[in-house]
């Protein structure tokens, strides 16, 4: 792609943007909306997992774990 070509683009993409703004705009807090959910939902996740390994690992010296089948590691 020549420069020619690219500020073209860029050209009719502003012009674009310019004739369409409560278009453009409801795009961009869509954007916006969709990342910060995103984010949230990683961080929530996160801290679920810790909060879960931090119980695990307070109770784990204590307890025996048993599963129905068998999960990994060593098979007894």
């Amino acid at each position: 792609m020549t420069g020619g070509a690219l500020f073209e683009g860029v050209g009719i993409a502003l012009d674009s943007l310019r004739s369409n703004k409560r278009r453009a705009a409801l795009t961009i807090l869509g954007v916006a909306i969709g990342v910060t959910v995103v984010m949230v939902i990683a961080a929530m996740i996160s801290g679920i997992n810790q909060s879960v390994s931090s119980v695990i690992e307070s109770i784990a010296p204590r307890t025996f774990l048993v599963w129905r089948f068998f999960q990994a590691g060593v098979n007894v």
